[in-house]
């Protein structure tokens, strides 16, 4: 006989221990009986469905990671990427001198980070009370939003729309940084898990470097610095359409009373912890400076005369 579908639906992912039998979906690739794969529901309609979460196997969802990922710090390449673009756009927009440029060139950058930060740990307790890849999706689409409206700002000559859209980009790329290292590291296949997240992080340096070569040439373009940002929000649609159809719950599964975790209670155990406060302040500490460099460095290696332009530079 086959096995009974679990009652239960663990949050946020599938893989863990259900009543009467463990979810294995990594088994040849192929999805069997259990969260991940279950949909719910009956009909031409759900088989259909069914189809499409088929062909999204586990390891095809996390290269799926990989260019999202490229994506979001290819996004983070843009700006540090045409230091000379923005800078003149920052003195066309708001009239300053040429001295207090880089101090709002800095907060473009600042302002993503604050805004990331806050809306990182949201996204961690969500995964509790919504459906992982929903609140991906939700996320991603904001991410959308937000690189249309980087992009509005040169077109409508506002410094502070593309703020906005800086600080909501923030947001949008927190659900993502939040859920997928956390999938990669529970349905990876077996004996794979360090080789996968080291692909899925890799793609933070390529990126990073990527952004800065194609802000730089897209910039100095006839397109202009906008147009960097369109492009990459309509390369990311489809990944976010695809994930608002990748359920992990079966249709109407119970509701764990485990999941049902407060902010307040999540963020109150760890700073409860002294050793994940003292590695978080190390590692902020480390993502200052780097953050810094990123966005001066070529600023910085023009003003030296090491490079010619800043599309040598960057």
């Amino acid at each position: 006989d086959p096995p009974a579908p679990p009652s239960l639906i663990p949050s946020p992912f599938p893989h863990r221990k259900m009543d009467g039998a463990q979810t294995d979906i990594l088994t040849n690739g192929d999805p069997i009986s259990g969260a991940y794969m279950a949909l719910g529901g009956r009909g031409e309609k759900a088989k259909k469905r069914s189809a499409f979460v088929e062909f999204f196997s586990p390891k095809r969802i996390i290269w799926m990671f990989v260019v999202v990922n490229l994506l979001n710090y290819v996004d983070r390449g843009i700006i540090p990427g045409a230091p000379n673009q923005f800078q003149s756009f920052i003195h066309q927009t708001l009239k300053v001198p040429e001295t207090a440029e880089s101090t709002y060139l800095g907060l473009l950058q600042s302002v993503f980070v604050a805004s990331f930060s806050v809306a990182v740990v949201i996204a961690g307790n969500l995964v509790h009370k919504f459906p992982p890849f929903f609140v991906m999706g939700v996320g991603l689409g904001i991410w959308c939003l937000a690189v249309f409206i980087s992009g509005l700002g040169r077109v409508s000559l506002s410094f502070w729309v593309l703020v906005a859209g800086r600080a909501l980009s923030g947001v949008g790329e927190a659900s993502f940084q939040c859920i997928a290292p956390a999938f990669i590291e529970d349905l990876s296949p077996p004996g794979q898990k360090v080789l996968w997240l080291g692909i899925f992080f890799s793609s933070i340096t390529v990126g990073t470097a990527g952004g800065y070569a194609y802000s730089a040439v897209v910039s100095t373009s006839t397109w202009g610095w906008d147009w960097a940002f369109y492009m990459e929000g309509i390369a990311m649609i489809p990944f976010v359409i695809i994930c608002c159809f990748l359920p992990f719950r079966l249709k109407g599964s119970e509701k764990r009373p485990e999941n049902d975790v407060s902010l307040r209670d999540e963020v109150e155990t760890i700073l409860s912890s002294p050793l994940f406060i003292i590695i978080s302040l190390g590692y902020a500490a480390y993502c200052a400076v780097l953050a810094g460099l990123s966005t001066f460095g070529p600023t910085f290696f023009q003003g030296l005369q090491l490079f010619p332009s800043e599309q040598s530079a960057s």
